[in-house]
């Protein structure tokens, strides 16, 4: 409380400046709005599916990508609190099976993939309070992004300055040890910038044995080679060590939510984790109409994870190359958008797993490598039918190869080794009809596709090696339906409906095994309905006055599900919220000092097949205040910003984060209390 107060004093103490600056850069205005999610520059009227850009929040504490994108409809984040396992991103029901990283929502990073051939995303080398803006691609993807698309999120980072040097250095404070510093350094030189920045990160965690720390530094170069090639390079290194503290019954959950699993602490669960990585983005522009984008990135990663009953050791590389063509042609008169692109991808895992005691190494029961393949060709065609109609369809092929080769077979009927392939073709099509230049309609019907991941695979009943030959990939068919548009220069809204039809859903479930508590794996469900309606609207009373409202309405059920004897037909989809409305208010002082206020109300979750295990409904409120900076220095270049907030203001009792399916009850991951925050940001350019 004594920061905020210091802050709120600082903040005012540069009220006589402020006065004598031009105050209309807070006056919101609607400019039309590009969307890439389609691979190529489209204006958002031409764009028959469901795509929402957003600028994402500034002022958080960086432990969540859900502080940063909170209001996106259709996009789920739970924070779990444990950099172990990381988020759960969930999109239309999608990637809700997910007990650590992110399965089925594709995510791309400033044109680059972060999702492994096989699917499966980690997300530490993401700087989030380096993030500019998303797009969110709510529809299956697949047509375009292939395997894992139940949706496809971009993030993009903040551009690099054209300064001929720059220099920021700022800081997080916050409860339960909260402390991150970070800095960063660059310049221009004649038609190349570039820059470095760094990261030290430290949590000690709301919950018992939750400590974590990352170290991260980045390299980025970008070059106008000439005035039609552009080159972008990039170069990081992550380490990590993340204690976890898995989950809780109901019991332990409402009397004590900072209490950690005992076996968690046991068997010392956690992650202990370094990766390397590189890529490069060239694009050339053969005309104005025209252009050729190459990426091609590759990264090592070693990590080492005790988790509940054994330890694995997984050594692995992943990398790949996709290119892209872009161009419009004249046709009978008719200007028509079209592609054509090719992706390759490859992952090898050398996997050790050993029996877990009380953190120590046991005996070796799992020695494999795994090589994963996958390809994909895909084209797309916008053709403006009328004045007012465009139609779009796309297509792609998807080949996923999985080959493991088993160390520890001691005769040809113990040998695991072997290999499974999985294809997938992935149409679509959609129209979209422009009432007017402020309104427009969208259909579409489109496909997805995904398999599972490595790991998936590799998590058997039994605890023997190889592929698991029982799980299969799921697919989807996608009926969706909206309209968006625009009210002079202060409303903008966007309502969409749709209806997903999904076939062998992936879903986990837990078997307890002597003494080690349970064991994850994962079936497929016989197949799922998903229906759900999502509303966005961004209102401007005011040109100092933001109001956001997006409200996500999902009801999933298991259509066809019978497992050991039992049929689950008719029940909610686990891990699935049914309703989640976000409002948040904005004003800006003509003194450029700002305050936020956001609430978060969200609908229980189921957290079982058998739909007897919930998490209840929650509403949180948070509270942001901050000033966008006293220059100060020669020539006014060096900027001092001050920010902060306060979380869960009510100090509400609620569940981040359920554990699907899990043993002995355990579903229940409870989120922090009232929290507070400070950063403060040294910027010179």
């Amino acid at each position: 409380m004594c920061l905020l107060a210091a802050s709120v004093s600082f903040l005012f103490s540069g009220k006589t400046e402020a006065q004598e600056k031009d105050t209309t850069s807070h006056v919101y205005r609607l400019p039309e709005i590009i969307i890439t999610a389609l691979r190529v520059p489209v204006k958002e009227s031409s764009v028959p599916y469901s795509v929402t850009m957003m600028e994402t929040r500034k002022n958080i504490q960086g432990l969540s990508l859900a502080e940063a994108v909170a209001g996106l409809p259709g996009l789920e984040v739970n924070a779990r609190y444990n950099l172990s396992v990381g988020d759960r991103i969930t999109n239309r029901g999608f990637g809700a099976r997910t007990q650590f990283g992110v399965r089925g929502v594709r995510i791309i990073a400033d044109d680059i993939p972060v999702t492994m051939a096989d699917g499966q995303t980690n997300l530490e080398m993401i700087d989030l309070q380096d993030l500019s803006y998303v797009e969110l691609l709510r529809g299956p993807g697949s047509s375009l992004y292939g395997n894992s698309s139940g949706g496809v999120l971009k993030l993009y980072s903040t551009p690099l300055p054209s300064a001929p040097f720059h220099f920021s250095l700022s800081s997080t404070n916050g409860a339960d040890g909260l402390f991150r510093l970070n800095g960063t350094i660059g310049g221009t030189f004649a038609k190349i910038k570039v820059s470095g920045s760094f990261t030290d990160f430290n949590y000690e965690g709301y919950r018992e044995h939750s400590k974590s720390n990352l170290k991260r530094a980045v390299i980025k170069l970008s070059s106008s080679l000439s005035p039609s090639d552009i080159l972008l390079v990039s170069t990081g290194y992550v380490h990590f060590v993340a204690l976890s503290t898995g989950s809780l019954t109901k019991q332990e959950a409402e009397q004590n939510p900072k209490l950690a699993n005992p076996l968690s602490i046991k068997n010392m669960s956690g992650e202990n984790g370094t990766q390397f990585q590189v890529s490069a983005a060239w694009t050339h522009r053969y005309d104005s109409i025209s252009l050729l984008t190459i990426n091609v990135y590759d990264s090592y990663r070693s990590v080492r994870n005790p988790i509940v009953g054994k330890i694995i050791e997984l050594p692995q590389n992943d990398g790949g190359i996709d290119a892209f063509y872009y161009s419009k042609v004249n046709i009978m008169g008719k200007r028509i958008d079209w592609s054509v692109g090719a992706e390759a991808g490859l992952r090898l895992n050398n996997r050790k797993n050993y029996i877990n005691n009380n953190g120590s190494e046991g005996a070796l029961f799992i020695d494999q490598n795994e090589r994963i393949i996958n390809s994909g060709l895909f084209t797309q065609t916008i053709v403006p039918v009328t004045p007012e109609i465009d139609v779009a369809g796309s297509i792609r092929y998807d080949q996923t190869y999985f080959g493991v080769t088993d160390f520890l077979s001691n005769s040809p009927n113990t040998d695991n080794s072997g290999n499974r392939t999985m294809t997938g073709i992935s149409p679509a099509l959609g129209i979209v009809y422009r009432f007017s230049n402020t309104l427009n309609f969208f259909a579409n019907v489109s496909t997805s596709f995904e398999t599972p991941t490595s790991t998936e695979l590799a998590n058997r009943p039994g605890g023997i090696g190889g592929f698991n030959p029982n799980l299969n990939p799921s697919h989807a068919l996608e009926y969706e339906a909206g309209i968006r548009g625009s009210f002079s220069t202060i409303l903008q809204y966007d309502l969409t409906g749709y209806i997903i039809n999904i076939k062998d859903e992936l879903i986990p479930f837990e078997v307890i095994s002597d003494s080690s508590g349970g064991q994850v794996y994962y079936r497929n469900a016989g197949s799922a309905v998903h229906r759900g309606v999502e509303l966005s609207i961004i209102y401007y009373p005011l040109s100092s006055l933001k109001a956001l409202i997006s409200l996500t309405y999902i009801d999933a059920d298991f259509k066809t599900y019978v497992v050991n004897g039992l049929d689950y037909s008719g029940n909610k989809v686990p891990g699935i919220t049914p309703l989640r409305i976000t409002a948040e208010l904005t004003y800006n002082t003509p003194f450029e000092f700002y305050v936020s206020l956001l609430m978060q109300t969200s609908g229980k979750v189921t957290a079982n097949d058998a739909n007897t295990a919930y998490a209840d409904s929650k509403t949180v409120l948070n509270f942001d205040i901050g000033h966008d900076g006293i220059s100060f220095g020669k020539n006014k270049k060096i900027k001092l910003m001050l920010s902060g907030g306060i979380s869960n203001i009510f100090d509400t009792h609620y569940i981040s984060s359920v554990s699907i399916n899990a043993a002995a009850g355990r579903y229940y991951e409870p989120a922090p209390g009232r929290s507070f925050f400070l950063n403060a940001r040294l910027v010179y350019k």
